[in-house]
């Protein structure tokens, strides 16, 4: 018997074929897919969070499912990716069951009031997230959805800004990607998008770095529904880029719009911060203007990124301010780990072979409607 608590309201299942045996639920999250809600296992003591896809979109959520067989391959924990512990239907509902988070970037921020994050702390979440770029780049999957509501802490008490990747199901494999498609969040959609030119797995580089300035803003980078009439902060003329692409744009609805620079961004470092603070925030935006390129294909990749002195830190060795140790105090304390060999480079012999294997465990599930992998019954 499985015991849901939604809300203040308390429901009896009765499930057959579940690992999950016996569990309290509480519902922690909503979205357009459906519901998440945090289960705990009586006999286990463990704590999940099982995502309860909509009926209608179940396919999104056998979508997901297939992503997550693809990920399996690597360490969720030296990668930064949420790792699913079990799938199920319960009534028609796709669900999926992930290790338990602590609270997404977005909400955290909200709840300091959107104050900006330091750079020292910036760090840290760009660290993880291009080792998590790096991981999918190596089996060519593109996120599509990356965003700070998108990006999660482990457990900000214990590891301070530990965080992980999460929501795969708008992921995709390149060969998936097709030229003018309408992907990623508003705000958050690469350049490419917008001009319907060819996808990659650069989009999501562009992405994070909306999200890492968004982080050391407290505000949103490009913060109207259409990128082209606020783009004032790095941006050329994007009609120059139609021009100039080998690829003809389908968007040409606002190709002629100018938009300017965000190289004011350096002008703007404070002055009152440490002499030592002012030169990580320089190396941060130098890191920040080569993500965010308008040509996906000059735009930094996860593992040059990694490189960069902001992540390295190299352009503080040899200092020893009171900035400079705080900053290596808390590299230390989050226990970051370096882009795994194994993934550094990436072959299309080695994709098609995750593929094969991925493809060949998935088919040993049948996702018919009348033959579930868990059935559950509610009572009342």
């Amino acid at each position: 018997t499985l015991r849901l608590k939604a809300d203040t309201q308390m429901v009896s299942v009765r499930v057959s074929g579940l690992h999950i045996s016996t569990s309290f639920v509480l519902v922690i999250g909503r979205g357009v897919y459906g519901k998440v809600v945090k289960c705990k296992n009586l006999n286990t003591k463990e704590t999940v969070a099982i995502k309860i896809i909509r009926k209608d979109l179940k396919h999104a959520g056998r979508s997901e499912i297939l992503n997550m067989f693809s990920l399996r391959k690597f360490d969720s924990d030296r990668c930064s990716l949420i790792k699913m512990t079990d799938h199920f239907v319960h009534k028609e509902h796709q669900c999926l069951a992930f290790e338990i988070l602590d609270i997404d970037l977005f909400e955290f921020m909200k709840g300091r009031h959107f104050k900006p994050l330091s750079v020292s702390a910036i760090r840290l979440i760009a660290q993880q997230m291009l080792v998590a770029l790096q991981a999918l780049k190596s089996i060519a999957m593109v996120h599509t959805d990356i965003k700070p509501d998108n990006i999660m802490l482990v457990n900000h008490k214990l590891i301070p800004f530990k965080v992980k990747l999460i929501d795969f199901g708008m992921a995709k494999h390149v060969s998936e990607l097709r030229t003018g498609s309408w992907v990623q969040p508003n705000c958050y959609r690469a350049f490419e998008v917008l001009l319907g030119l060819p996808l990659s797995v650069s989009m999501d580089m562009w992405s994070l770095g909306c999200t890492l300035a968004f982080c050391y803003l407290g505000r949103l980078l490009f913060p109207s529904y259409s990128q082209y009439d606020n783009m004032k902060m790095f941006l050329k003329d994007a009609k120059e880029y139609v021009m100039t692409s080998k690829d003809k744009a389908t968007h040409r609805r606002c190709s002629s719009t100018l938009v300017e620079s965000f190289y004011d961004l350096e002008e703007k470092v404070p002055t009152c911060v440490d002499s030592y603070e002012q030169k990580d925030i320089k190396a941060f935006i130098k890191l920040l203007k080569r993500m965010i390129v308008l040509d996906p294909d000059k735009r930094i990749s996860p593992s040059e990124a990694h490189r960069q002195d902001f992540i390295t830190m190299k352009h503080l060795v040899g200092c020893s301010g009171k900035y400079v140790i705080n900053a290596r105090t808390m590299v230390r304390k989050c226990q970051l780990q370096p882009i795994p060999k194994e993934i550094k480079k990436t072959t299309k012999k080695n994709i098609i072979s995750i593929e094969k294997k991925t493809i060949d465990e998935f088919k040993r599930y049948n996702f018919s409607a009348n033959k579930c992998i868990g059935l559950a019954n509610i009572i009342t």
